[in-house]
């Protein structure tokens, strides 16, 4: 018996059926593409909130600890404070001042070389203070030679500006180190030095063998045979640092970037270097608290004012001190912005205090305000 086999023709898909496959696989794939569009979008806007509040803590962080320590040699300012740098009140020699704070306006006629690139409208900062990180204590102080004695080797190199404050916080003193080469010995030298930069105008670290203060140029300048007070032991010797903080586009990239520039040493000089401190930062406002008193300073802020608007000294102060030896705050307002653009279109966004944006970048304002330790606590 014979088996016969049937054969069926496949007759496959019609058109339409084809049709309507292709709109349901468009539209599944639409579906996808646009989540996954739509979750890359959202990763990158948190990624640039993440990157700006990042930036902010940063921020706030940094510039606090410098504040907070302005004005910081070894003690308080109610020490007697000496310069024997050769340096003047010019704002060109700001890196070697002692007064601990200083501010400009970008519109400043007497905007320091350094801050030359600032973008227009943003202000400077400057802090200048010791740093106690790298304190070491005088086991002795030979004035006649110029000569302190540390106990241990010396951890400074020749070149470097370094300040010395003794054990009971009288008596403060910034000079360069001269010598030795070697920074093996426990040992260093603060000669008068004309061929070093700044160099130092005289040796002595006071005014006289018993004390006071002085400042190259200055009225209590004292003369060359003068050995200047001993810093027995237990006085502390540092660093001087100096930060002056400002906000120009990096040429890397052409980002708003918050600019540091820092003082550096040689063996022969001590000379300021630009560094990208922190990108994306657009704008930095700075106002100071000052203590106004007429008489007598309270360290109490009595009003805060713009670095344009503190112009007097102590020597010219006739009714206020709006002097910068009367800031007892500073409050500082940053501007941050984001890397990419993440707004589909130009978005109109107000920062509060006059500060508008009509862009696609994502921006935070931070505001923080720090008193001067080393100032407010002089009162207490």
């Amino acid at each position: 018996m014979k088996t016969q086999l049937t054969f069926t023709r496949s007759a496959g898909l019609s058109l339409v059926e084809l049709l309507v496959a292709m709109a349901i696989g468009v539209f599944i794939l639409g579906g996808v593409v646009k989540v996954m569009v739509d979750s890359k979008d959202a990763f990158l806007f948190e990624q640039e909130v993440a990157y700006l509040q990042e930036n902010a803590r940063f921020a706030v962080d940094e510039l606090g600890y410098e504040l907070r320590q302005a004005g910081y040699f070894g003690c308080n300012q109610q020490g007697s404070m000496t310069n024997t740098l050769n340096a003047t009140d010019d704002d060109d020699d700001w890196m070697f001042q002692t007064n601990g704070i200083r501010g400009y306006e970008s519109s400043a006629p007497n905007l320091p070389s350094e801050f030359s690139s600032i973008l227009s409208g943003t202000d400077a900062l400057i802090v200048n203070r010791g740093e106690r990180d790298d304190s070491t204590q005088v086991s002795s102080h030979v004035p006649a030679s110029a000569t302190i004695h540390l106990n241990g080797s010396q951890p400074f190199n020749k070149g470097e500006v370094l300040v010395i404050a003794n054990a009971d916080c009288s008596h403060m003193a910034a000079f360069q180190m001269t010598g030795p080469n070697s920074n093996n010995p426990a040992h260093l030298n603060h000669s008068k030095s004309n061929s070093m930069v700044p160099g130092n105008c005289k040796k002595a670290l006071s005014a006289s063998s018993t004390g006071g203060n002085y400042s190259c140029g200055g009225p209590n300048e004292p003369a060359n045979n003068v050995h200047g007070l001993e810093y027995g032991p237990g006085s502390a010797i540092m660093k001087f640092k100096s930060s002056g903080f400002f906000v120009a586009n990096s040429d890397l990239n052409g980002m708003p970037t918050l600019f540091r520039v820092v003082l550096q040493s040689t063996s022969s000089s001590a000379t300021t270097q630009a560094q990208a401190f922190l990108p994306g930062v657009e704008d930095m406002q700075v106002i100071y608290g000052v203590d106004t008193n007429a008489t007598d300073s309270d360290c109490e802020i009595d009003r805060y004012y713009s670095a344009d608007q503190i112009t007097k000294s102590e020597a010219d102060a006739a009714s206020s001190w709006i002097g910068w030896n009367r800031v007892m705050a500073a409050r500082v307002s940053l501007i941050l912005r984001s890397k990419s653009e993440v707004y589909p279109s130009n978005t109109s966004v107000d920062l509060g205090g006059g500060f508008t944006y009509n862009d696609r970048y994502l921006r935070q304002r931070v505001t923080s305000t720090v008193a001067l330790r080393n100032r407010t606590e002089a009162c207490s």
